[in-house]
């Protein structure tokens, strides 16, 4: 039986079977079989958290196992050594109760282990919290240092008022600690109250004022009532007044009316006058041109007489062509002919001017006219617009 295997199956609930073989050639020494390193790592078991491995297992295995001496294998033949008979039970139990032990044991610290991790990341987390802190304290203090030193240089002038004072005040804080600092939050604050008080006080020292005035003024009744009385009067008078410019106002809408409606009579003639005036004075241009035309020729007519006159003579011309004796009355009665006609001709010329003229004039003072009327009505219309908007007290 030397040359034997000796097996012990090992069940453990729900371990994997470990597999102990022990040779009778060496005892004393044995290995795990089933499961390898590796397997043991996976964690299959109830118990996980402990990380079996071959190393442990076998140096418990090593430590709990009783070596057999050799010589108790010689004497015998068929059945099983009487030292692993005797021994083999012994070690089972107790590596059995070795190995829940130790699994308890392994359980307690990984719990241990893991509620120590979560104590130290809840440190850590306070630490980097305590840091911070520190670090904003550090920054607090500095500028709690600026600030007292700010407030140290500050002079306060023994005429300066209460809202100076807060100025400089607020303005050492707001500058040494921020906008954002409590400090400053409650400066601001403590203005606005101020603010809202020193309103409330002004309003109560004026109110006190007036009641004191009131007060103090003996006759003030009376002179109320006179007050009131002429009031009265003055809003009488203006209803009166209202009245009385309504009606004026009513007439003059109604001149305004006529008047516009003249003026656009006169417009109308003052048009015609314009048409009839256009007309005439091209007539008279016309006439005029033609009595200038004929004036000429009279005065062609009369140099060429003139010229013949030497040539005439009065006795012994024969000849149809030349002037008789006679003609010399005729020609110069026909020359005194033409100067009366040349001066009928002057006179109808400056007459036919003077009417041209007046009737210029005519047309300007009408044109003249027509603007006043105009600016006139535009007066009107502005007086009547502005009695339109003054206010009424019915």
């Amino acid at each position: 039986m030397l040359g034997r295997h000796h097996e012990l199956n090992l069940h453990f609930g729900n371990f994997s079977t470990i597999k102990m073989v022990s040779k009778g050639t060496a005892p004393g020494q044995g290995r795990c079989e089933g499961r390898t390193r590796a397997q043991i790592k996976t964690k299959t078991s109830t118990f996980d958290p402990l990380a079996l491995d071959m190393q442990w297992a076998e140096s418990v295995i090593d430590t709990n196992v009783r070596p057999v001496k050799a010589e108790s294998f010689s004497n015998v033949s068929t059945a099983r050594s009487e030292g692993v008979e005797k021994h083999a039970p012994e070690s089972l139990a107790s590596l059995v109760e070795n190995i829940r032990q130790l699994s308890i044991e392994l359980g307690t610290e990984a719990q241990l282990r893991r509620e120590l991790q979560e104590e130290r990341d809840v440190l850590k987390r306070r630490l980097d919290e305590m840091h911070a802190d520190t670090h904003n304290n550090k920054n607090d203090a500095d500028n709690y240092k600026r600030l007292m030193a700010r407030i140290d240089t500050l002079e306060i002038a023994p005429d300066a008022t209460i809202e100076s004072v807060m100025d400089s005040i607020y303005t050492c804080v707001h500058e040494s600690l921020g906008s954002d600092s409590k400090l400053t939050l409650a400066l601001e604050d403590l203005a606005d109250l101020h603010l809202k008080r020193e309103a409330i006080y002004n309003e109560q020292n004026r109110q006190a004022q007036v009641i004191n005035k009131v007060m103090g003024t003996e006759g003030l009744g009376s002179m109320l009532q006179q007050k009131t009385k002429i009031i009265d009067s003055l809003v009488e008078q203006l209803r009166v007044t209202k009245s009385e410019a309504l009606q004026e106002t009513l007439k003059l809408q109604e001149q305004i009316e006529t008047l516009t409606q003249e003026a656009q009579v006169h417009a109308t003639n003052m048009q015609e006058l314009m048409t009839r005036y256009a007309e005439e004075k091209l007539v008279l241009d016309a006439t005029l041109s033609q009595t200038k035309t004929e004036y000429k020729q009279l005065l062609k007519d009369q140099q060429a007489l003139i010229s013949q006159m030497a040539q005439c003579k009065t006795r012994g011309v024969q000849g149809d062509n030349l002037l008789k004796p006679t003609d010399h009355s005729h020609l110069q009665s026909l020359v005194e002919a033409l100067y009366k006609k040349d001066t009928s001709n002057q006179k109808l010329l400056e007459q036919r001017n003077a009417e041209i003229q007046q009737l210029h004039s005519t047309i300007q003072r009408l044109e003249a006219t027509i603007k006043d009327w105009e600016a006139d009505a535009a007066l009107w219309l502005d007086f009547t617009q502005r009695i339109k908007l003054l206010p009424s007290h019915d």
